[in-house]
């Protein structure tokens, strides 16, 4: 299987290392520092609605619920949100 990276490692300089073995060294592998793509939009929606139901699965709950009210707790719960940073 060929691959763009196994294209760039073998098209890398030669680098000599202890017991005079020979490596090929990607110099733009090494420094690639890109960031992981974000999750989509409906990624992070599905992972607010199981943290906002783990909530409702939790001892925090019924507390809220006490409170509050129903209608309070809900409204409260909605602004625990996964963000993205």
């Amino acid at each position: 299987m060929y691959s763009m990276a196994a294209e760039r490692v073998s098209s890398a300089p030669l680098i000599g290392c202890d017991g005079g073995r020979i490596e090929r060294v990607s110099e733009q592998l090494m420094s690639d520092k890109r960031r992981p793509t974000p999750p989509s939009p409906e990624i992070v929606d599905d992972m607010t609605r199981t943290y906002q139901q783990n909530i409702r699965d939790s001892a925090l709950w019924d507390p809220m619920l006490r409170e509050f009210g129903e209608e309070e707790a809900q409204r409260i719960l909605r602004k625990f949100r996964v963000e993205v940073r």
